[in-house]
């Protein structure tokens, strides 16, 4: 170990010398300077290059988080909210309602109406918007391709619109009582011991399904558990089943509208039935009926329409409905005792509106949704026809036509020639009466299957016809 110079720290440590291949190595006070010198330089190199790599990650950092707060901003975070914050039962938030307002004067060519609608068919349910014409040649909106609009009715139920609804309970919600249907235990196999309210699997439509509970003693119950599929559920089909029980509550006090007994959303607790309308006239027991029986069931058909369309007094007297049912057919007629029918399922209906508080404002349903039934209204077979609650009316005379005859209008025809019949105002063939019971429904069939809306009557006038008559021949029936 060799010290260099005169101070001992200083310290070199040379390896050994071979003395065949290399002279003693001679190492001076300079040369040891400039080594440390050199060490030191390359530490400080060291040191400043990692400060600058660090300088870098830091203003990278920063970059990002310019970046991502930027991005964030422009994100529209109150039109993804809003859809979950709002209250369903609102005027705003109600089945089926969408909001119109003018943005131009009405005297002009066209009337541009903002749309407000939610798109349902997105996840993030964003509130969109559209912009639209007001054919007034069509009396209403201009279809625009295949749009959540083109696919769904549209009401005119702004306040803007001079369209406000009719009554204060088109706004209201029904009264849910989850918990009377979740004491309903949910057995579908006999267990050991008799089990309250075993449910039995009965039947199902397009959208839901029933369930018969059972008493201890192995009963079936009054009432039915009805719930929907939940294939591709959307907010519209929730708010679909809230109208349907809302209805229900509604009209409690009919004795021709089924009872409701529970509400939970998509869930309901409703009076049992045995069959439809459709099933009866196609039994033996339609054929054994007298024309007086025929006159009953003609009776309740139309009270039932009458009792459902729930009419208002409005502030100058006038009596309005309140509510399209818009699928008024002998299926929807339930059997819920032996000659007893009730109307049902209202999911499909469209609450009405009023400018005038004497006349209904129309609905609009782009597109053609008949389901090739030939049960349905001439305007319900054009694209975006104006519609209200005359419909029912036409379909209530339909659905008296196969009462009285057996069978539904143009029966007989292909599917697309007896639709076109219905659009172009052909009236199906229909014998001549001479018992005065049926010459009453068939009275009842011309007054409601007129191929002008507003050429036909009230319903509420279809029904008080029809139930004068049916008084006048049991006071007959009794006096012979």
């Amino acid at each position: 170990m060799v010290f260099s110079g005169n101070n001992p720290r200083h310290r070199i440590v040379t390896p050994p010398s071979n003395p065949q291949n290399s002279a003693p190595p001679q190492h001076s006070g300079a040369t040891t300077k400039v080594k440390k010198r050199s060490s030191y330089s390359s530490k400080k190199q060291l040191s400043n290059a990692s400060s600058n790599q660090s300088g870098q990650i830091v203003i990278a950092c920063v970059i990002v988080f310019i970046i991502m707060v930027g991005f964030v901003r422009f994100i529209p975070w109150k039109s993804i909210v809003s859809p979950f914050s709002k209250d369903l039962g609102s005027s705003r938030g109600f089945p089926r309602v969408i909001m119109l307002t003018e943005s131009l004067d009405r005297s002009s060519e066209a009337i541009q109406l903002d749309l407000e609608y939610i798109d349902f068919t997105k996840a993030h349910k964003q509130v969109q918007w559209d912009k639209l014409k007001w054919d007034k040649k069509r009396g209403g909106p201009k279809p625009k391709g295949d749009s959540w609009f083109e696919r769904h009715r549209v009401i005119l139920q702004d306040e803007d619109t001079g369209c406000p609804f009719v009554a204060d309970w088109q706004r209201s919600k029904p009264n849910p009582t989850c918990n009377t249907i979740h004491e309903i235990g949910i057995h579908v196999t006999p267990m050991e011991k008799p089990v309250m309210y075993r449910l039995d699997f009965l039947n199902e439509g397009a959208f839901k399904q029933v369930w018969q509970p059972h008493l201890e003693n192995g009963e079936p119950t009054d009432f039915v558990l009805k719930t929907t599929f939940f294939n591709d559920y959307t907010e519209e089909d929730l708010l679909g089943d809230q109208q349907d029980g809302l209805v229900m509550e509604r009209t409690t006090a009919s004795n021709y509208v089924v009872s409701m007994f529970g509400y939970c959303h998509f869930t309901n607790l409703v009076q049992r039935a045995t069959g439809t309308l459709t099933h009866w006239i196609g039994s033996a027991r339609w054929k054994k009926a007298t024309p007086l029986e025929l006159l009953r069931v003609a009776d309740m058909m139309a009270q039932g329409v009458k009792d459902m369309h729930m009419y208002t007094k409005s502030r100058d007297g006038h009596l309005l409905p309140t509510i399209a049912h818009a699928d008024i057919k002998g299926s929807q007629y339930l059997e819920t005792s032996p000659g007893q029918f009730r109307l049902n399922d209202f999911n499909r209906g469209s609450l009405l509106t009023s400018k005038d508080r004497k006349t209904i404002c129309p609905f609009y349903l782009p597109g053609v949704h008949h389901k090739g039934s030939t049960m349905r209204a001439p305007e319900e077979y054009e694209d975006n026809a104006p519609q209200d609650d005359k419909i029912d009316v036409f379909s209530l005379g339909s659905s008296l036509y196969q009462l009285l005859t057996g069978e539904p209008p143009f029966d007989g025809l292909p599917k697309t020639q007896a639709m076109e019949s219905i659009r172009t105002g052909v009236q199906p063939p229909m014998p001549e009466y001479t018992d005065p019971s049926l010459v009453a429904i068939q009275n009842a069939v011309k007054m409601c299957r007129q191929y002008n809306a507003k050429d036909r009557p009230w319903s509420r006038d279809v029904a008080d016809f029809i139930r004068q008559e049916l008084e006048k021949q049991e006071q007959l029936a009794v006096a012979q």
